[in-house]
């Protein structure tokens, strides 16, 4: 059997870089109320693309003036790609929305969704510390979800999805998100879990989190280091800008997006001297050489 049967080419790749969205918002028009699904679509499409585009803006404000010469990389070797990575952006906030409108359409309808109306029904039998159990949990799995997909996408198979956020090897903020939409999918789906009932989520104490996540997600990108910031998030197990760099700028290591913990359990953390597969001298757990690394394409 030809090896290359089961790679995605890069044409499929540019077919699905737009029919998919059309898809979704097929899919979106087969609800039970279409007018509903798309006014929560836009909605929520017009909040996002707003509030990341002026939020890229700030933190690349910050990497162009603020903090000029503490980049993490050596002086760019080309103009910024704007024009792309806004574009890439665009549809993988689109994408979002087309997800999140499902659960957003049906609280509107009145039946019943994740979303709950105060903090406490958000507390597992009211209690106090099952909530924090339950936020680690939350977080953890997160963490699993996108350390496991970022690493699945390298593999040479489906690389071809992945590919385009690699085209910004010293990426401004405005990469955070700068996803092929099939990425887009694979990285949102799980917000389709906010259609079910009784995970209690308080929107205004939870979605603060996921506002933070994609604040870091701008850190990432930046191309410049805060020392502070630095020093206090791998404190926490958060990745940091100088940690994620490394993986647009060389390797295909470093997968991890919201804390390095993946990273750090299966050794593919190479920024940090010492990491868990390094204190027992053993070989890296799923070994990485298969994988596709970032190239200059």
């Amino acid at each position: 059997m030809d090896k290359d049967f089961f790679v995605v080419s890069k044409a499929t790749a540019d077919v699905l870089y737009w029919l998919q969205p059309l898809v979704l918002f097929a899919f979106g028009l087969l609800h039970i109320e279409p007018l509903t699904w798309f006014r929560c679509c836009l909605a929520c499409f017009v909040v996002l693309e707003s509030s990341v585009l002026v939020m890229s803006l700030g933190f690349d404000t910050l990497a162009l003036y603020a903090y000029n010469g503490s980049r993490i990389q050596t002086q760019k070797k080309r103009s910024p790609l704007y024009v792309q990575e806004i574009l890439s952006c665009t549809m993988t906030l689109m994408t979002f929305s087309q997800l999140m409108a499902w659960p957003l359409a049906r609280q509107a309808m009145g039946r019943p969704t994740a979303f709950v109306d105060n903090f406490r029904d958000s507390m597992p039998l009211g209690n106090s510390l099952l909530f924090i159990i339950k936020m680690c949990l939350f977080v953890l799995l997160a963490d699993t979800w996108t350390y496991m997909k970022h690493r699945a996408l390298h593999h040479r198979s489906i690389y071809a999805f992945h590919k385009i956020h690699h085209t910004f090897h010293d990426p401004t903020a405005f990469a955070a998100f700068a996803l092929h939409p099939v990425e887009a999918l694979i990285t949102f789906c799980p917000v389709l879990l906010f259609s079910v009932d009784g995970l209690g989520i308080y929107a205004p104490f939870h979605l603060p989190f996921l506002g933070f996540w994609g604040m870091l997600n701008m850190y990432l990108h930046c191309g410049v280091y805060v020392e502070c910031v630095e020093q206090l998030l791998p404190k926490l197990f958060i990745n940091t800008s100088a940690f994620h760099n490394i993986h647009h700028e060389k390797t295909v290591t470093h997968f991890g997006e919201m804390l390095f913990f993946w990273d750090y359990l299966l050794g593919t953390d190479t920024m940090r001297r010492r990491n868990l597969r390094s204190l027992f001298n053993a070989q890296p757990m799923f070994p990485i050489g298969r994988l596709c690394k970032v190239s200059e394409e």
